[in-house]
C-alpha cells in the first residue's frame, strides 16, 4: 500500500514512478547581515507610503491603536514602506492556539458544533 502511495504522489507530482532524493540547498548567503540589511531597509515610495498611512488612519478611526499596528509593503525583494514592520508581534496563527485551548478548555475534545 506504501509502494502504491508513494507511486501515485510520484506521478502527480513529478510525472514519473521514480523518486528523487530531496536536493539539499545552501541558504548561508541569505544570512548574510549585509544582505537582510539591503533587502528590509526600505526604498521611500510615496503612493506605499500614503497607501500605508491611510491603512493607519482608517485603524485609528475605529480605535485601534498605530502601537498594535505592523505594515509591511514589498514589492519583489524590495520594501517599499513599512511601519513597526521589524518589531515582533504575535501572528494570527499564534493566538488561534489560545482559542483552541479555551475552547477545549470549555466543550472539550469531542464536542461537535451543530450547523
Amino acid at each position: 500500500m506504501q509502494n502504491l502511495l508513494g507511486g501515485l504522489l510520484s506521478l502527480f507530482f513529478n510525472g514519473t514512478p521514480e523518486t528523487e532524493a530531496l536536493k539539499t540547498v545552501n541558504w548561508s548567503a541569505w544570512l548574510e547581515p549585509s544582505l537582510v540589511q539591503t533587502l528590509t531597509t526600505p526604498i521611500p515610495d510615496p503612493v506605499a507610503e500614503a497607501a500605508m498611512q491611510q491603512h493607519l488612519d482608517a485603524l485609528a478611526a475605529m480605535g485601534f491603536s498605530g502601537n498594535n499596528q505592523a505594515v509591511w509593503i514589498q514589492m519583489g525583494n524590495q520594501v517599499l514602506a513599512e511601519h513597526q514592520g521589524k518589531i515582533p508581534l504575535s501572528a494570527a496563527s499564534l493566538t488561534k492556539i489560545a482559542t483552541t485551548l479555551a475552547a477545549l478548555t470549555t466543550w472539550g475534545p469531542t464536542h461537535q458544533l451543530r450547523r
